[in-house]
């Protein structure tokens, strides 16, 4: 009714929502100021950034899957029915389905384990002032080689940004679980092998809780 004129109408993702003007075509370089004609240049409707990335990849099919892993971890694929309520319900950039399953800590965990639990204020100030190297991601995991997978039962929740989007837990924050008097004296014990540092991690479990953060 009264509204109407306000709402945006709703388009398929391919379709053309209009042209690229003359006044952006100067600004933006493609015409001469001189020049007052030009090709038109269609606009589609577009999408988002998980949409984009799986058309990118070629995941247009139902079956295939895109794992995205950086600030936040995302897995997502194409589906031509709606997905279930446990996980995220986006569209793809086809028109169709992409359900999507994020978590909000991926990559930043490991290195808030490294800055943490291996150099730390003190190892960087002494680093700075002799010949010891800072700890690298490279240096941490072949510390972590250390220790077998399900580091003796101990677990790491990465819910450090905090918070969670899937499943959907706001107040979720990070943990370390399964802690025994057993695991805790493994956990310690190869913390100085393989290494060619003259200064350890600032923390004794270090080596075992980047491993655990790399499961987690």
């Amino acid at each position: 009714g009264r509204y109407e004129k306000s709402i945006p109408k709703i388009l398929n993702p391919l379709d053309i929502c209009g042209y690229l003007s003359l006044q952006w075509m100067h600004k933006i370089g493609l015409l001469r100021k001189e020049e007052k004609t030009g090709l038109l240049i269609p606009i589609s409707v577009g999408s988002g950034d998980n949409m984009c990335s799986a058309l990118g990849v070629g995941c247009v099919q139902p079956g295939m899957a895109v794992i995205s892993l950086g600030t936040s971890g995302t897995i997502f694929g194409v589906s031509h029915s709606p997905p279930s309520s446990e996980v995220a319900p986006f569209a793809d950039a086809t028109g169709r389905y992409l359900p999507l399953v994020c978590i909000m800590s991926c990559t930043a965990v490991l290195n808030s384990v490294l800055e943490s639990f291996f150099n730390g204020k003190e190892n960087v100030e002494i680093c700075e002032d002799s010949e010891t190297k800072k700890w690298t991601h490279h240096d941490a995991t072949e510390l972590a080689k250390n220790y077998p997978p399900g580091c003796y039962g101990i677990t790491f929740l990465p819910y450090l940004t905090p918070g969670e989007r899937t499943p959907d837990w706001p107040h979720a924050t990070g943990a370390i679980l399964g802690l025994t008097v057993s695991n805790l004296a493994s956990a310690t014990a190869s913390t100085n092998a393989s290494t060619d540092f003259t200064k350890p991690p600032i923390n004794h479990m270090a080596g075992i809780l980047y491993r655990a953060a790399m499961e987690g």
